[in-house]
């Protein structure tokens, strides 16, 4: 059960309206609760507006007080309106329904504020990070576009590199591990009948944690290995 606020109770005044209404059939919070088939802590709420009746009692209580009930807007997905909201981007700020917890009126005032706040859309490059790390791209007209219109970039790169859009048993591997590194030297192609094996290769790490190194660290590094292969002894 939702215990509501009276900043986001969706009628306000309508808990008022029960309790008039109640009044005048002469009907307690108990007997009503008993005739609606609910508990009498229920009615309580609804009459002090900090919990709205689900689309039954809504319908019940209009017949039992005789009353007009709000029964709520509900969209394509069935949910059932929650009132009106305030889009939380700032350069947009206009008043929308809400079905549910939405803070945006439309998906591309989400984008933008995304990309502002988080610095993870890029609106003029349509792309994002999700939270995997990956990065996606916006093609629609591409055939593996899922239904938002995006494909992942590593796959996409390696096919601008083969010439070739990749069959769904081919998986691209980063070698450094870093899953928005997608250039294709750092791509790699494998077929595998299902999901590729987590992990990098050792020595792909190792050349990761190298290139990363100032040319001193290289060199005192390079002279350390130069003394260890001088004392191993390779057998015939």
């Amino acid at each position: 059960m939702t215990i509501r606020t009276k900043k986001d109770y969706p009628n306000p005044g309508f808990g008022k309206m029960i309790r008039e209404a109640r009044e005048r059939k002469g009907l307690t919070q108990p007997e009503l609760a008993q005739v609606l088939g609910t508990r009498k802590g229920l009615v309580s709420l609804w009459e002090r507006e900090q919990n709205f009746p689900n689309d039954a009692y809504l319908t019940k209580l209009g017949n039992v007080l005789e009353i007009d009930v709000p029964l709520p807007d509900r969209n394509a997905k069935g949910r059932r309106s929650s009132g009106k909201g305030i889009c939380k981007n700032e350069q947009c700020g206009k008043e929308f329904p809400r079905f549910h917890d939405e803070q945006f009126c439309s998906r591309e005032c989400a984008y933008q504020y995304l990309s502002e706040h988080h610095g993870k859309w890029n609106e003029k490059e349509r792309r994002y990070i999700d939270t995997q790390g990956y990065v996606h791209l916006r093609i629609p007209e591409h055939p593996d576009a899922g239904s938002t219109g995006y494909i992942r970039e590593h796959r996409y790169v390696m096919e601008q590199v083969l010439g070739r859009r990749l069959g769904p048993h081919e998986r691209i591997h980063h070698k450094n591990g870093n899953k928005s590194d997608n250039r294709p030297e750092n791509l790699e192609l494998w077929s595998v009948p299902k999901k590729d094996p987590p992990g990098q290769r050792q020595m792909d790490l190792v050349k990761a944690v190298i290139d990363g190194w100032s040319d001193v660290d290289k060199r005192d590094l390079q002279n350390w290995l130069q003394d260890l292969l001088a004392e191993i002894v390779i057998e015939p």
